[in-house]
């Protein structure tokens, strides 16, 4: 329960920080990105849009005596005919990161510490007029205890 939890506390968060962003669509329509727990949906028939998209998605967890460290990746996608559209994606990540660094005590959901670094890497090769970016989060918090009786 703590990595799924914390996905959907992360994805909350993220919501919050994007929802006044306007990012172009295929169609040429402005709106905020859809933000996606886990992964986009399989492709539609009915040729529904999924760009400009936030996909937050558990990585993986390591537990040890006291304490979790959990990675989340937030993969962040836009649409645009512009050549410099990984611009598009990097100023929603830029507004994240910033989110993030500001949070009070750096605790999201009053539980779950943010562990530096925060990581952006650039996906290469793009399909353009789809650009992608995908960042990286780490996340430590208190394991329960067991205890022998």
């Amino acid at each position: 329960m703590i990595e799924s939890n914390l996905s959907r506390a992360l994805c909350e968060f993220v919501e919050g920080v994007t929802k006044d962003f306007r990012l172009e669509t295929k169609n040429g329509e402005l709106k905020a990105p859809q933000i996606v727990e886990g992964y986009l949906p399989p492709k539609r028939s009915n040729n529904d849009e999924d760009f400009p998209f936030i996909v937050v998605r558990f990585e993986d967890s390591k537990s040890e005596l006291g304490q979790t460290a959990v990675s989340m990746s937030i993969v962040i996608g836009c649409y645009t005919q512009a050549m410099d559209g990984y611009l598009y994606c990097l100023s929603v990540y830029e507004a994240i990161r910033r989110a993030l660094c500001e949070m009070p005590f750096q605790t999201l959901d009053e539980r779950y510490q943010l562990a530096f670094p925060i990581e952006c890497k650039n996906t290469g090769d793009h399909a353009w007029p789809y650009w992608q970016l995908e960042m990286t989060t780490n996340w430590v918090l208190t394991t329960p205890q067991m205890f022998d009786f």
